[in-house]
């Protein structure tokens, strides 16, 4: 446990705190602060990690990312960005006692202000795989892990990227080998129930990454929905409480199965559950991690029975997704940061309908679709251009800040628009927009537009990206 001392109470905690709190009442929470000899380990560790990299050593000394406000600035950053948007590291009983993963936290918080953090975690998570203790499922270590993952598959140059991308299959091997998969006995424990929680949201973030680097990155997937018996991820209130709120929340709360909610989705034998918005996000991937599993076992879409199935699962989700704010106040669903998750989420749910109804091998690998039905282009061209429409009305510049799979299925939309509308028309974006906005699935081909300015617009945002290999991609579009 965090000594009280290292503890210190931001007066922007409770806005950080509630960030993504759209169901329950507002809870707070103290931003964790380091003292300086923890810092001072952090250092020393950070510098071991690349004294034999001369050039490596002298960034790093030089560049301010080892100063004690940039230290302490960097893991704030996380708890309130990442760790906001992918809830995986409990922050009330968070400790200072692993140098793996307060490094790796650290590390995740300072990649958009200092270029050299991205490396500092490669050779970071090189030093993971070197453990014992990460592959008997050390859940720390594990969370390190992951956190390396994301970092280097969203943020890393084109070989760290990669590298993300070909040993994905490693968190998947530690996570089914050690009983992550398990649904763990129930406890009246405060801090064994952090434990159990913590594993859980491992889990499915893990899954999230496996879905993510399969759809946008065409790599093949490692896990399978279909493997998790676990239940879903608690209420953020309930993540949030401290000790002594959280026995009557937990008194209070109900448990959701993640296969009996999946198959409220993929199966008309069952009802919907009810579910949050994060725990809908979790459910949408394990619709398109059902879909992955199809097109593993039907390569080239050769035998189609199964994609009603799943587009009637992503109507059904989409069809509860979009009620889902109607149980909220007027507050909540005007804010910007509820924008920007609705906007995000819906965008992955209209990648999965490009990637079902062209076949297209990634983002990166955009395949020419002749050999689609017209029906098809016309319904992928659909989702593309509703997805560049939502991003335009919905967000502030298509900016949904710490989503990071949103910039890369706008890529693919805009890409999916640019290969399919060649024809001149107004050169004004939000002329174009328009037009495009009223347009219906049927409509959506004829007549062409002009779809240049649309390609300008994005290409100059994804250019100014914190990922390194998007920034790189964008200067090759058109």
């Amino acid at each position: 446990m965090l000594e009280p001392e290292l503890l210190k109470l931001s007066h922007k905690s409770s806005s950080v705190w509630n960030k993504y709190n759209f169901e329950n009442p507002r809870v707070d929470c103290s931003m964790p602060a380091l003292d300086q000899p923890t810092v001072e380990r952090v250092q020393r560790f950070v510098r071991g990690l690349c004294e034999t990299e001369k050039m490596m050593f002298e960034t790093v000394n030089s560049c301010g990312i080892l100063d004690s406000s940039s230290v302490q600035r960097s893991l704030e950053n996380f708890f309130s960005g990442f760790n906001l948007t992918y809830p995986l590291v409990h922050v009330q009983s968070f400790t200072t006692e692993s140098i793996y993963l307060l490094t790796s936290l650290i590390m995740a918080g300072s990649c958009a202000e200092y270029s050299i953090a991205t490396k500092l975690v490669a050779i970071l998570e090189k030093r993971l795989f070197e453990l014992p203790g990460l592959l008997g499922g050390n859940l720390e270590l594990v969370q390190s892990l992951i956190v390396c993952q994301f970092v280097k598959l969203f943020f890393g140059d084109k070989m760290q990227h990669e590298h993300a991308l070909a040993f994905s299959g490693v968190v998947t091997h530690i996570l089914r080998e050690n009983g992550y998969f398990e649904c763990p006995p129930e406890t009246a424990n405060w801090h064994e129930w952090i434990v159990s929680e913590s594993r859980t949201r491992a889990t499915f973030l893990a899954l999230q990454l496996d879905v993510q680097k399969s759809m946008l990155f065409g790599c093949g997937s490692t896990m399978s929905a279909s493997e998790l018996r676990c239940n879903m991820p608690s209420s953020f209130q309930l993540w949030m409480a401290s000790a002594e709120e959280w026995l009557t929340l937990r008194r209070r709360s109900r448990p959701v199965t993640f296969n009996a909610a999946l198959q409220g989705y993929l199966s008309s034998k069952y009802t919907l559950l009810l579910t949050d918005g994060h725990q809908k996000q979790i459910l949408l991937h394990g619709i398109l991690s059902v879909f992955l599993d199809h097109q593993k076992s039907s390569p080239g879409f050769h035998d189609n029975s199964w994609k009603l199935q799943i587009l009637t699962a992503l109507e059904k989700w989409s069809d509860d997704f979009s009620r889902w704010p109607s149980s909220m106040n007027e507050t909540v669903k005007n804010d910007p940061v509820f924008m920007q998750f609705t906007t995000s989420v819906g965008a992955l749910y209209r990648h999965a309908h490009l990637l079902l109804s062209a076949n297209l091998a990634s983002p990166k690998k955009l395949l020419p679709i002749g050999d689609s039905t017209f029906a098809d282009t016309r319904t992928a061209v659909w989702h593309a251009s509703q997805m560049i429409i939502e991003g335009y009305l919905n967000l502030d510049y298509w900016q949904a800040d710490g989503c990071f799979h949103y910039d890369w299925c706008l890529y693919t939309a805009v890409m999916v628009i640019w290969n399919h509308f060649k024809g001149s028309g107004s050169t004004d974006m939000a002329k174009v927009l328009l037009n495009l906005s009223r347009r219906t699935p049927q409509d959506i081909m004829a007549p062409p537009i002009d779809s240049k300015p649309i390609m300008e617009h994005l290409q100059k945002k994804l250019a100014q990206s914190s990922s390194l290999i998007l920034k790189n991609v964008a200067r090759n579009m058109g």
